[in-house]
């Protein structure tokens, strides 16, 4: 029996995925025997994408379809690549939607490069403003304390807890540069990871970046539009299509309403308001509840899977260009207005006891 790999889907990179796919795909397409052209290309491939590729090439020498090596969760493949191939499979035109897989991928590193882009500034902005924090509360606060005191000036007690928090500085200065660098490390490490193709309802470790839920949102919902197409095209039935390229978009939201919508399909309701299904693309959801013809309906779902392609690369590309002035505007606003409080209200403060004292 096959054992498992020491590695589990959430190992397997996006680099190695999208290395297997372009080799299925491309075998696929030439129509060369699957088994012994995997068994080859394994000895080419080094660490677990070698492992991965000799377990396909095992398995379906022992006469297992591609389809049924796909559905052992034993294979250290992610389950949205999984459905993919079931999806492709289904449709009988699997190079075709291997290689829109491949697009897809190249838009999430895209995206993910955008990212690195977008945060790279903000991020040295904060660590800058921090070490700034700790020079000026352990060198600058002690000497303008020392200065003041010297004078017989009063209203130094902001002064004085400032010269406080400083002389632990050597502890908590290094504390946020080291935070970012490793945070910046592992979202690296967890970016490449083909687990990222799974968007679970939205709770990835960026959400909250403004852009972000929206560019990912159109990313799974273009995934969707497209295998859907290939699947109605192929004259697969409209709820088993729908639960498949559900299954291959990764989103969990989708899965859901897909999975609604397919069930009154199989109970024989006709076409209606699609209550609950809130997670499908508004223009198939729109189509789908007016009955609509499969013959008007593909082409209205292909441009739709390429509106939400456009959509995701635009909101990549503001993303790109104003996430890094936006914040550095509220990052370097506060960092100002931090230093105000902390050294020149003081300093004012002084300075009016100053006078006072000569009046």
């Amino acid at each position: 029996m096959f054992e498992r790999q020491g590695k589990s889907p959430d190992d397997v990179s996006l680099d190695e995925l999208l290395a297997i796919n372009d080799e299925i795909a491309a075998i696929t397409r030439a129509g060369v025997p699957l088994e012994p052209a995997l068994a080859a290309l394994a000895e080419d491939m080094p660490g677990n994408l070698g492992k991965v590729t000799a377990t396909l090439a095992e398995r379906c020498s022992r006469g297992d379809s591609l389809s049924d090596v796909m559905s052992d969760k034993s294979v250290n493949l992610p389950p949205v690549y999984r459905a993919v191939v079931e999806a492709g499979i289904k449709t009988r035109r699997l190079p075709d939607v291997l290689e829109s897989l491949s697009a897809a991928v190249h838009r999430l590193a895209e995206i993910r490069r955008s990212i690195a882009v977008a945060m790279m500034y903000p991020m040295l902005l904060v660590a800058g403003a921090w070490l700034l924090a700790a020079f000026l509360t352990s060198t600058v606060a002690p000497t303008m304390l020392e200065a003041l005191e010297e004078l017989g000036v009063g209203g130094t007690g902001g002064l004085q807890w400032l010269v406080a928090v400083g002389r632990s500085a050597r502890y908590w200065g290094p504390v946020m540069p080291i935070l970012l660098l490793i945070a910046a490390v592992a979202w690296r490490v967890r970016s490449r990871k083909a687990a990222n193709m799974q968007w679970r309802g939205g709770g990835i470790a960026l959400a909250w970046v403004p852009w972000m839920k929206t560019m990912c949102g159109c990313t799974r919902q273009a995934a969707f539009a497209e295998i859907f197409a290939l699947l109605i095209e192929s004259d697969v039935p409209m709820d088993e299509s729908l639960l498949l390229a559900a299954d291959a978009s990764g989103d969990a939201d989708i899965r859901e309403s897909a999975g609604k919508i397919a069930g009154q399909l199989r109970a024989g309701r006709p076409p209606g308001p699609m209550d609950g299904a809130g997670g499908l693309p508004p223009m198939l959801r729109w189509l789908m509840s007016n009955g609509t013809r499969r013959d008007v309906m593909l082409p209205a779902v292909r441009r739709a899977a390429e509106s939400y392609r456009q959509r995701a690369m635009h909101q990549a590309a503001v993303m790109r260009v104003f996430l890094p002035v936006a914040m550095t505007v509220v990052i370097g606003g506060s960092a100002a207005l931090f230093y105000t409080l902390m050294l020149w209200i003081p300093y004012a403060a002084a300075i009016e006891s100053m006078g006072n004292m000569y009046r």
